[in-house]
């Protein structure tokens, strides 16, 4: 419940950023700035599918049955 409230906090942030990129920055560079903050969530994306991944693969079989739920 922590992650999912602080996912969902934090989040909201990155709408404000563009309005403030776009404030900060001189109108000729403002493509630039947003393309540049754009990066972020997809850099997060593409770390958080890589850390999943290791975590996936650094478990054994047996202890993803022994937390599940039999059928």
């Amino acid at each position: 419940m922590a992650i999912n409230f602080a996912f969902g906090f934090f989040g909201g942030f990155l709408v404000v950023s563009f309005a403030q990129i776009k404030e900060l920055f001189p109108i000729s560079i403002v493509g630039t700035s947003t393309a540049a903050l754009n990066i972020f969530p997809f850099a997060g994306g593409a770390i958080l599918q890589q850390v999943s991944g290791l975590m996936l693969t650094t478990r054994s079989l047996e202890s993803y049955q022994a937390y599940g739920y039999s059928c």
